[in-house]
């Protein structure tokens, strides 16, 4: 079983998505919460899988209470429920440890998929928000075997270590190797590399590890 905690200031808001997810069986929304300080009390209370957090709250927005959680619970996976793209708060939160970004409009069954999806590392972001995010053309940029390897395993959640042990190079040459890839594409870390490979792949054939 799942367990999912909705976030939302707006009652309606939090009563319809909880309603879209108990569509699941597999799925058990544990709370509600209707701020983000008490999304934090309620993590530490119920301990759920995922948090469904909405950006624009009061007394505590989702930005922080999204930073606080995932430094509290490692294990904890957040991901943005909003019904607007804000470059600047979507780049934050992602800084801050969210995993993906989707919107509340979404159908009932795009927003399970999501929930569902094994791999908690995923980066999982509308289309929208990723041309957003990154609107240089990929045609421009040309990437190496290795280059492209890693930006796959990035994008899977694997850590360094992982990589060195799945495709045969040392951490240290795997560390330049992405090191090299955030400063060709202007970007500050994995997170916002894994969003550049969510979106890469979508529209390049993955290479064979």
């Amino acid at each position: 079983m799942i367990k999912v905690l909705v976030t939302d200031d707006e009652e309606l808001i939090r009563k319809s998505v909880k309603l879209k997810l108990d569509q699941d069986g597999e799925i058990e929304v544990v709370a509600t919460a209707a701020n983000g300080l008490e999304a934090v009390e309620l993590c530490g209370i119920h301990m759920p899988d995922i948090v469904l957090m909405d950006i624009k709250m009061p007394e505590c927005d989702g930005i922080e209470a999204t930073r606080l959680i995932t430094s509290m619970y490692k294990s904890i996976k957040v991901i943005m429920l909003t019904s607007f793209i804000d470059e600047p708060k979507l780049r934050n939160a992602l800084n801050n440890g969210a995993k993906g970004y989707i919107c509340k409009d979404w159908d009932s069954s795009k927003i399970i998929s999501v929930v569902k999806e094994p791999n908690g590392n995923i980066v999982m972001i509308d289309k929208p928000v990723i041309d957003l995010l990154f609107n240089h053309t990929e045609e421009d940029i040309q990437f190496s075997e290795h280059e492209k390897k890693i930006m796959l395993l990035i994008l899977e959640g694997m850590s360094t270590e992982n990589m060195s042990a799945k495709i045969f190079l040392s951490q240290g040459t795997i560390k330049n190797i992405i090191s090299g890839l955030l400063k060709k594409l202007g970007l500050n870390d994995r997170v916002q590399l894994a969003v550049y490979a969510a979106k890469y792949f979508t529209w390049h054939e993955m290479p064979k590890i």
